[in-house]
């Protein structure tokens, strides 16, 4: 059997992850990659699939440590916990690491946090993932997210796999369907909200605030319930009041009443 180029082996398993790829290989007689001249390219693609077996991007020594020391973070342990067998778990330890860049501001965490965009950028799904990291460093709102899923596992007996459906379509549609609101906000940016996502139809609309804009939410929120706006509309508000210290946290999250049944 005739072993194509380099150029095209590597289209080929371009899509593919690391253990469809061996087996790609295996099949078309190319087993002995490692050492066959011409063909580093392909070497350093594979070895590149297994890194990202157990990491979201190719990660030198540095950088596996500060994952390593990510793992201890509580919202990477509630994943494992709400979804242990997430293909993408490992994207979340990717957010809290360009976060912590982010915060670094440095040249060198900035050409740090491109290389792992563009790492993630060129994998399958690669804006999905992106998506996936950058809400993972925000704390309010991935928090938020994960408080759902938690009720959703807890109150509704959700699967595992129920869960991964809902958590990866609540990141496709986060970007519009939510809001992190702040002290400078009033009633009547709640109320507008809600009322544009109702009327846009969306499954589900979630709503984040701390301090002051906490007690903002849960009022709106009251004022539409006592018009009978979402039950008009055919949706329910649920409110979960979390306190931080002596600062109130408030997720709300409107859902759309064939999501309930």
């Amino acid at each position: 059997m005739t072993i194509p180029p380099a150029d095209e082996i590597l289209k080929s398993i371009s899509g593919l992850d690391a253990y469809a790829t061996i087996k790609w290989l295996t099949s078309i007689g190319f087993t002995g990659y490692i050492g066959k001249k011409g063909y580093e390219s392909v070497k350093s693609a594979v070895r590149t699939k297994f890194d990202e077996k157990r990491y979201a991007f190719p990660p030198d020594k540095e950088e596996a440590n500060l994952l390593l020391q990510l793992s201890n973070d509580s919202s990477y342990k509630q994943m494992k916990l709400l979804v242990p067998h997430y293909k993408y778990i490992d994207v979340v330890r990717t957010g809290l690491l360009l976060e912590r860049y982010h915060k670094e501001n440095t040249s060198t965490s900035k050409e740090k946090a491109a290389n792992i965009n563009k790492q993630l950028s060129k994998r399958p799904n690669g804006i999905f993932l992106i998506k996936l990291a950058i809400l993972s460093g925000q704390n309010e709102s991935f928090g938020a997210l994960l408080q759902y899923l938690y009720d959703l596992k807890t109150k509704e007996n959700y699967s595992e796999s129920q869960l991964e459906e809902k958590l990866n379509e609540n990141l496709q549609a986060w970007d519009l369907s939510s809001k992190l609101f702040n002290n400078d906000n009033k009633i009547e940016d709640v109320i507008d909200f809600c009322k544009a996502k109702v009327n846009e139809q969306h499954r589900e609309i979630f709503l984040i605030g701390m301090k002051h804009a906490s007690d903002m939410i849960v009022s709106g929120l009251d004022t539409l319930n006592e018009e009978k706006y979402f039950e008009r509309n055919n949706y329910k508000s649920f409110t979960t009041t979390l306190r931080e210290g002596a600062q109130p946290r408030t997720t709300a999250v409107i859902r759309k009443l064939d999501v309930l049944s």
